[in-house]
C-alpha cells in the first residue's frame, strides 16, 4: 500500500483507505458509498505511513487498535474529498527522514501524534469562536460593540472564561463574545463578570485606564437569548478568583 501511495497510483485515498483491516467498517461514515474526509484526515493518514514504513524496518509491531480509532476519528461525512496531492505534500513537510546506520529512520511516531493534536486543537477553537460569537449576536458583552471591517467581517472576538490551559472546555458556557478592548481588559486583570452576570471592575482608581472601564462598574451583560448558552457560574468564579477579583470582596 505504501509503495502505491509513494508512486501516485492511487489518486484517491478512499481506495487506500478501503484496504485497511479496520473492525466494524460500516460504522464508518459515508455519503453514497463514498467514504469523505476533514482536513484531519491529512494528518491521521501521514501517520498510517509512517506505521507502515516503521514496521517494513521491523521497529514497529504494526496497526494496533488505539491508532483505528485516530482514523475512524479523521473522517466525517464533511463532503470534503481527500486528495493525494495535498496528500502527499503534507506527509513530505511533515516526515522528516535521517541515515542512522546505514538505514532509513522514521521521525518519532509522537511528533505526528503532536501534529494531531493540534490540528483537532485548531479545529476544535475555530468552531468555538464561531459558536459564541453568534451565540452574542457579533455583539460585545460588555458595551454592546457590534463594530465591523468595511468588508462585513466582526472585531467581536470569543473569550475563553476558563482557559484552556487551566482546564476551561471549548464550549459556549464557557466563552464571552467581546470587542478587542474588552477582550484585552477580560484578560488582564481590568473586569470581571459577577454571579448576577454583572460587569465588575478592579478599584484600583490611581492606574492610567480606569476611567475606560469603571463607567460599566454593576452594568448588566448583554447576554445570549437562550438561558442554555449563558456563562457558567463555576467558571464565573473561577475567572474572579484568578484575576484577584475575590481578594476585594
Amino acid at each position: 500500500m505504501y509503495s502505491k501511495y509513494t508512486q501516485g497510483k492511487q489518486s484517491d485515498p478512499a481506495t487506500v483507505f478501503a484496504e485497511l483491516e479496520i473492525k466494524d467498517k460500516s460504522a464508518l461514515p459515508t455519503s453514497d458509498g463514498i467514504v469523505q474526509f476533514n482536513t484531519d484526515f491529512s494528518s491521521a493518514f501521514t501517520m498510517l505511513i509512517t506505521k507502515q514504513r516503521r514496521q517494513q524496518l521491523g521497529v514497529d509491531s504494526g496497526i494496533d487498535d488505539d491508532f483505528h480509532t485516530i482514523i475512524r476519528d479523521a473522517i466525517t461525512p464533511t463532503g470534503i474529498e481527500g486528495n493525494l496531492n495535498s496528500e502527499k505534500q503534507s506527509e513530505q513537510g511533515s516526515t522528516q527522514q535521517h541515515q542512522n546506520d546505514g538505514g532509513m529512520e522514521a521521525q518519532s511516531e509522537s511528533d505526528f501524534e503532536r501534529s494531531y493534536t493540534e490540528a483537532k486543537r485548531a479545529q476544535r477553537d475555530s468552531q468555538f469562536q464561531e459558536d459564541v460569537k453568534e451565540a452574542y449576536n457579533q455583539t460585545c458583552a460588555v458595551c454592546s460593540s457590534d463594530r465591523m471591517t468595511p468588508d462585513g467581517r466582526p472585531e467581536v472576538e470569543a473569550a475563553h472564561i476558563r482557559p484552556v490551559s487551566e482546564g476551561g472546555k471549548d464550549i459556549i458556557t464557557n466563552g464571552i463574545a467581546l470587542c478587542r478592548l474588552h477582550h484585552w481588559a477580560f484578560d488582564n486583570d481590568w473586569i470581571s463578570i459577577d454571579d448576577d452576570y454583572t460587569v465588575t471592575v478592579k478599584d484600583v482608581p490611581e492606574v492610567s485606564g480606569y476611567e475606560d472601564f469603571a463607567q460599566y462598574q454593576g452594568s448588566r451583560l448583554n447576554l445570549p437569548e437562550s438561558d442554555e448558552h449563558r456563562p457558567n457560574k463555576d467558571v464565573i468564579e473561577f475567572h474572579r478568583r484568578h484575576h484577584g477579583f475575590e481578594d476585594d470582596r
